[in-house]
């Protein structure tokens, strides 16, 4: 990576791992703060920074050869606002082609001075500003999600209770009647409409668990 940026910014969570010791071995700016929720965490990365430019990758992301070079290419010639990446993700050691998670495009190399990740706590985008052009580089960034259908469900159930934490914020309300039709319609889309089961047993995986995690995020009961 510092072939590619100026410098490598870590903002860790408190990890109980050797994530401290790496990042200091490899030279890495390490800092940690208690989870804040995904978008202020990641702002808050944005603002330890010491460039304006900001490549932003989560842990289990990494650039392939071709786009690091076309980053390279673009930092030689000026870099412009903001650049969205193709993201490549791997499921139990598989890449998923369907089942809306390709090309799956993300901005993720901007110009601090002009725009930031939003505050959504779960579901994260870089708050693009209207006018500002978007540069979609033909290349890869690769993401490892999960190793089995089990950390996928158990992960997808943590997300869906952080969304119900932000639905709740915004006043929104309860209702397993839409909460029902919104996990057959999302199953319905992930499977068939955005060809999910192409991509064979983990399609339906892929499927099947986001159908959960829709009607998670939309039926909660009160405590």
């Amino acid at each position: 990576m510092m072939g590619i940026v100026d410098e490598v910014v870590v903002l860790d969570s408190f990890s109980t791992d050797k994530t401290a010791e790496i990042c200091k071995q490899l030279g890495a700016k390490f800092y940690q703060q208690a989870f804040a929720g995904f978008g202020p965490q990641k702002r808050k990365a944005v603002e330890l920074a010491s460039y304006d430019h900001i490549l932003s990758l989560d842990a289990d992301e990494i650039l392939t050869d071709e786009l690091k070079n076309i980053i390279l290419e673009e930092k030689k010639k000026g870099l412009a606002d903001a650049y969205s990446f193709k993201r490549r993700n791997i499921f139990c050691g598989s890449f998923i082609k369907h089942c809306g998670w390709y090309p799956d495009r993300k901005v993720r190399l901007f110009n601090r001075q002009k725009m930031n990740w939003n505050t959504n706590i779960v579901h994260e985008v870089v708050d693009v500003p209207q006018g500002i052009n978007i540069v979609a580089l033909d290349a890869d960034m690769v993401h490892h999600t999960f190793d089995s259908y089990e950390q996928h469900l158990e992960s997808s159930l943590k997300f869906a209770k952080l969304s119900v934490e932000q639905r709740k914020a915004k006043g929104k309300t309860s209702n397993w009647l839409v909460a029902a039709c919104i996990y057959i319609y999302r199953f319905f889309m992930t499977y068939f409409w955005k060809f999910g089961f192409l991509d064979g047993k983990n399609g339906y995986l892929i499927a099947k668990v986001s159908a959960i995690y829709t009607f998670h995020k939309y039926w909660w009961r009160e405590k």
